[in-house]
């Protein structure tokens, strides 16, 4: 009960430091350009500061960016496991004492009540979502830029964003995660999830899910469903887990990044994914002195040299990351999965880099991720 307390206050002291407004970030891998709301922290005593950026490498290089970095020039790696749920815990969690259904299927775990679906996978993947979470998801695409324009409202009638990302926060921290604040957060109001309801209702795709039944729709959304929509990086030992995930050395093995999406409305949780891998600290390695930020833009330099470059790119934010990194293991001969894996958390530096392009006399923005090793200044791949 003492741990349970601590952590409660421990998270509610950081969302105090961490929350100054509540807007929202876009990130895509591909999307229509528009205006996008920043949320960046007053002050991040814990471990990071934001400050930008600017600087020409080449022609077709730039660095206009918003960067964060911890204020220490020094981290460890860290050796690391997959996470793997206590199922019992993971439904105490969501469902407490209520009565839910179990059905299991293909290695996941489903169990159902009358308000809400619980998945857990023997893999280590969750997801839950309420009916209003179902509804909510059927509706608003966190990789849409047209969604990105449409819920731009910061703060919702009767629930604010701060008190959201701490019930956010504390429902992944009860899950044995800890969350880097501030997330990503979009404010899903009313109006706008009946307009955007209205507008997919027209196209004849989307009524074919309908109607077999794979995409619910609300008869009326109303001010109770209203809720914020929010994306949290990972954190272990002071600094967030990259989310992006990369082939292992050009191969077909993938190695996953990790993130946590939550739905908050004014009844409480109404979703919540694990999306990626959760990592599991088991052993800290020696702190090693990391290549400042300069060098690893030089290596980034040095990589696009090999490159012809026909359209300018822009290096748009900068962060201290861990990514997780392959150590050792062996190949399964008849699969060609790696099997007995052995995995570390290194620190890197990670370059958000986009490019501007038009189609149809639309412009649209490209973005690529490129990860630089912040002890050997080399790229992770």
């Amino acid at each position: 009960m003492k741990n349970k307390k601590f952590r409660i206050i421990t998270v509610a002291l950081l969302v105090f430091l961490f929350i100054s407004a509540c807007s929202t970030t876009e990130e895509m891998k591909d999307h229509q350009n528009s205006s996008t709301i920043s949320i960046i922290p007053e002050s991040s005593q814990a471990v990071t500061s934001s400050n930008s950026y600017q600087a020409i490498l080449s022609d077709k290089l730039k660095v206009n960016a918003i960067v964060n970095s911890p204020k220490t020039d020094s981290f460890p790696s860290l050796s690391v496991q997959e996470k793997k749920f206590d199922e019992t815990k993971v439904v105490h969690t969501f469902f407490n004492n209520q009565q839910a259904s179990l059905e299991q299927r293909d290695g996941i775990s489903r169990y159902i009540s009358s308000e809400a679906i619980l998945d857990i996978s023997s893999s280590g993947y969750i997801r839950y979502n309420t009916n209003l979470g179902q509804y909510i998801k059927s509706v608003f695409n966190s990789d849409s830029n047209k969604d990105k324009k449409i819920f731009t409202e910061k703060e919702l009638s009767g629930l604010s964003c701060e008190k959201a990302i701490e019930q956010a926060a504390m429902i992944i921290e009860e899950l044995g995660i800890t969350p880097h604040l501030p997330p990503q957060i979009y404010s899903l109001d009313s109006k706008s999830l009946q307009k955007k309801q209205d507008l997919l209702t027209q196209d004849e795709d989307y009524n074919y899910f309908v109607e077999i039944g794979k995409t619910k729709l609300k008869d009326q959304w109303t001010e109770e469903d209203e809720s914020y929509y929010m994306v949290f990086d990972i954190e272990s030992n002071g600094l967030p887990i990259s989310s992006e995930s990369y082939a292992f050395k050009n191969s077909e093995v993938a190695v996953e990044g990790s993130r946590v999406t939550v739905i908050v409305s004014k009844a409480g949780v109404q979703s919540l994914e694990v999306d990626g891998v959760i990592y599991e600290e088991l052993e800290k390695k020696q702190p090693e002195t990391l290549i400042p930020m300069a060098e690893a833009l030089e290596s980034l330099k040095q990589k696009y040299e090999k490159i012809i470059l026909n359209e300018e790119l822009t290096v748009k934010r900068i962060s201290l990351v861990y990514v997780p990194v392959i150590t050792g293991g062996s190949t399964d001969k008849q699969t060609g999965e790696i099997i007995n894996k052995e995995m570390e958390l290194i620190p890197a530096w990670s370059f958000s880099i986009d490019l501007a392009y038009v189609k149809d006399g639309q412009e649209f923005t490209h973005t690529t991720v490129v990860q630089i090793n912040a002890v050997t200044g080399k790229e992770i791949s």
